[in-house]
């Protein structure tokens, strides 16, 4: 981005009739790529068409922990997915302490001394809005 379209955008930089800041970026061409504001009301489901990427929702980390305890995702790859989740991940806006949060400490449980045990995920589901129900059928 150079310095005029920096400063396009601070430019666009304004305050609404609440107060709060509502900024628009700028694409090279001139035209307005999304109003944070915006973005920030979308709907999880549109997000990526703003963004090009996939929101994580408190829906996305209780589908992450039910692959798990399905044994259908295996430890080490639950912590990867959670750690690449905090650096590259976009949580949603709405939900944005409690996902980060799980999700850090879904990205440290493979260290013995975190570890993730059964209390541990009742506990992050339940945070996240979600409750865990066991059944249990004959082979």
């Amino acid at each position: 981005m150079d310095s005029d379209s920096i400063r396009q955008g601070q430019a666009d930089s304004r305050r609404n009739h609440r107060g709060s800041r509502s900024v628009q970026a700028n694409a090279p061409n001139g035209g307005v790529l999304h109003n944070a504001n915006t973005l920030l009301r979308t709907p999880p489901e549109e997000f990526s068409k703003f963004t090009g990427m996939t929101l994580i929702t408190r829906k996305t980390v209780a589908e992450k922990f039910a692959a798990y305890l399905h044994h259908e995702l295996l430890l080490d790859r639950l912590v990867a997915w959670a750690a690449s989740a905090l650096m590259d991940g976009e949580f949603d806006p709405a939900h944005l302490p409690t996902i980060r949060d799980v999700v850090a400490r879904i990205g440290v449980a493979d260290v013995r001394v975190f570890g993730l045990t059964w209390k541990d995920c009742e506990q992050l589901l339940a945070q996240l809005g979600y409750s865990v129900q066991v059944s249990i059928a004959a082979r």
